[in-house]
């Protein structure tokens, strides 16, 4: 049933809109709010202003996210600029939005409503220069409709939300990367707070904190922004507490042993730093592990570590195997992709050997990938991701660190996913005969016993290759014969109940089960 438009809305919900809806997509970390994706050229992003210089022993910045657009009104045919500025609120995770205008006021009959999804949130005249919109404003997706005289002009959706793990992975990563630890440590900080058990997460704060010590210009330069100085003492202290809590919780580890060598060369003995370099580290924190390499390598002769360059050397090598691996992974999958002379099921069976070559050729090499498990806990719910068991979890694992691969290019260079997809796809099939084979089987036996029973089938799903989907499987059903045999199944227990198992027809009856059309067409189509 539809729902019915508030009177507030002044669009309607037939309203055509003349321009495509940008979505800013802000995320929020400690005290700051930072962009994760803003629409340009439609949006430009405008430097914070610096604040003035107060003395931190640790706190995070309040930062505010702030950009501008342009906006036409048909009804004057003139053009305003529009600065939107989104700030921290006074609760953890909340925030404040105001606008800014220096045209808009002055033709008066301007209004600025702020919805979250069809409610509203608030409807305020745009008399001044700067409106506020709302106050402590929690996470979610927002729409900030402008209206002159009534008549709708322009709007924007905002999605506010906290950094997920991925997200948080990957700021980090890209922060450190351009030097800027304050942000790198905001969202790191927030993630491990928030993935507790999550040692990729802990491990990168640890680098971050390193870095952000190893490299105090580009530091200062940052600190000169947000109007916060800490003190060398206060970063060394509270790089040693982090270490010693890190040390407590996950042992030791590669990144803290690294960052307590890089804090104190003598506390590390050269044997240590040996060994430990012969550990796995995580995609993530070897690409970290590249920036501090790099950041070592600027201390002046005398104060260089030769043996943690060496070690360093070899470790961030591995980085340079991974993309091989990715890179055969990809050209083995294209080559497939243009064989004529095999069936998909063919093909789909090749690359699975081929995706399982790569997740070993990882472990050959000492490198693992990114724990996201906090992240699918999540959005699966504890219970369900239990349920899939480790084997599944290394998939959706693997999948996603070659999403996020693939996702930091370019997209100018038409980035290829069907790696990620195709080791969902792989984890999907695992599971579906796990749980769907047996009562296939004796879907598929039951049916070819009878001649009788095959040719009514045919006459009825004439779409449906009979042949395929009573054929034999040498270790594992295709996705498409699973939901071929289900379907027949159903066809079956509806027409010739007898000849099935109480077993077969109970999960064939189930309700939202795999014989639910829904359910059906879903899996049809992944097939």
């Amino acid at each position: 049933m539809a729902t019915k438009p508030l009177q507030d809305d002044p669009s309607g919900p037939d309203k055509e809109y003349s321009q495509v809806e940008p979505v800013l997509v802000l995320r929020t970390a400690k005290s700051l709010i930072l962009p994760l994706r803003v629409p340009m050229p439609l949006w430009e992003e405008q430097p914070f202003a610096s604040a003035p210089p107060t003395r931190s022993s640790g706190t995070s910045p309040v930062v505010a996210f702030k950009a501008t657009t342009h906006i036409f009104d048909p009804g004057t045919q003139r053009t305003h600029t529009v600065t939107l500025s989104i700030g921290s609120g006074n609760d953890d995770g909340s925030a404040n939005i105001f606008l800014q205008s220096e045209s808009i006021p002055n033709e008066g009959s301007w209004r600025a409503h702020l919805y979250r999804g069809i409610e509203l949130r608030s409807a305020v005249p745009f008399v001044d220069q700067n409106v506020e919109l709302h106050r402590g404003l929690s996470a979610g997706f927002y729409t900030v409709k402008l209206t002159h005289a009534n008549a709708l002009v322009s709007h924007f959706t905002v999605a506010l939300e906290p950094f997920s793990l991925p997200e948080a992975l990957k700021a980090g990563e890209t922060y450190v990367a351009r030097r800027q630890y304050i942000r790198a440590e905001a969202v790191l900080s927030d993630a491990a707070e928030r993935y507790p058990e999550n040692a990729d997460a802990q491990d990168l704060l640890v680098l971050a904190e390193t870095l952000a010590t190893a490299d105090p210009a580009a530091y200062q330069e940052e600190e000169s922004q947000f109007g916060v100085t800490r003190s060398r003492s206060d970063t060394a202290r509270h790089l040693r507490e982090l270490l010693t809590a890190t040390k407590e919780k996950f042992g030791k580890r590669m990144a803290s042993i690294f960052a307590a060598r890089g804090l104190d060369r003598a506390a590390i003995p050269d044997e240590i730093i040996a060994k430990i370099a012969q550990e796995t580290a995580s995609v993530v924190v070897l690409q970290v592990m590249a920036a501090l390499k790099e950041r070592l390598k600027e201390k002046e002769g005398g104060l260089k570590d030769e043996l943690m360059q060496q070690v360093l050397d070899g470790v961030t090598q591995r980085l340079e195997e991974v993309n091989i691996l990715r890179r055969e992974l990809g050209d083995r999958i294209d080559l497939l992709r243009q064989d004529t002379l095999r069936s998909a099921d063919e093909k789909f069976s090749l690359v699975q050997i081929d995706l399982q070559r790569y997740n070993d050729e990882l472990a050959r090499i000492r490198v693992a990938t990114t724990d996201y498990s906090p992240y699918f806990a999540e959005k699966f719910g504890p219970a369900c991701w239990a349920w899939i068991g480790p084997d599944a979890q290394k998939m959706f694992n693997a999948g996603e660190d070659l999403f996020h691969y693939f996702s930091s290019h370019p997209i100018s260079s038409k980035p290829d996913f069907t790696p990620a997809l195709l080791n969902l796809c792989r984890c999907l099939e695992m599971m579906l005969n796990y749980e769907l084979k047996s009562p296939c089987l004796a879907i598929r036996d039951a049916v070819r016993r009878q001649a009788v029973v095959q040719k009514d089938i045919r006459a009825a799903l004439p779409q449906l290759n009979l042949n395929y989907a009573l054929a034999d499987c040498d270790k594992n059903m295709s996705i498409g014969q699973i939901v071929s045999l289900v379907r027949i199944g159903k066809f079956v227990s509806r027409f010739r109940p007898t000849i099935l198992t109480a077993e077969t027809k109970a999960v064939l009856a189930a309700p939202a089960g795999p014989a639910d059309i829904v359910q059906f067409a879903v899996l049809n189509y992944i097939g």
